[in-house]
C-alpha cells in the first residue's frame, strides 16, 4: 500500500489522495497540495476476492472522497507471503533495482493503523479527537 498525492492527471484528479497496491490504484478528488493540513483515512473493507477498486474507501478531512480514477487489483493481505514488505513510513520501496527509493517530502502528524474497518462516524471521531 502506498498512500500519496496523485501526480498523474491521466489517472484521476491531480493532487488528490492516491492509494496504489501492485498495479492497481484508487484516486480521490480533493486537491491535497494546497498548503493546508489534511486528515487522510484509508479504510479497507475486506472479504472474499477483495479488490482495491471496490473494497477501499478514501476519506479527506472526514468526508468520503469521490473516486476520480481506479484500476482493479486483487488485494493480498498475507503478511508472511513471499514478496510481502514490512510497514514503512515516509519511504517508497521500489522492488526494481534500476530505481532508487524515494522519501516523503512533507510532514506526518499522527499515524494510526487499525485492525478493522472504521465506519464513517469513526473516521470523523478519530479526526476530531486525534485518538482511537
Amino acid at each position: 500500500w502506498e498512500i500519496t498525492s496523485n501526480q498523474l492527471s491521466q489517472h484521476g484528479s491531480f493532487g488528490a489522495v492516491r492509494l496504489d497496491f501492485g498495479q492497481g490504484f484508487v484516486i480521490g478528488s480533493t486537491d491535497l497540495m494546497d498548503g493546508m493540513w489534511h486528515h487522510i483515512a484509508v479504510v479497507f473493507h475486506g472479504g472474499i476476492n477483495a479488490d482495491l477498486s471496490t473494497h477501499v474507501k478514501l476519506y479527506v478531512d472526514g468526508r468520503l472522497e469521490t473516486v476520480t480514477g481506479r484500476r482493479q487489483q486483487k488485494i493480498l493481505t498475507e503478511t508472511a507471503a513471499p514478496g510481502a514488505f514490512p510497514v514503512t513510513v515516509g519511504r517508497f520501496i521500489d522492488i526494481r533495482a534500476e530505481r532508487p527509493s524515494a522519501y516523503l517530502v512533507g510532514e506526518i502528524d499522527e499515524l494510526f493503523i487499525i485492525d478493522g474497518a472504521l465506519t464513517p462516524a469513526q473516521v470523523v471521531r478519530v479526526m476530531e479527537r486525534h485518538s482511537l
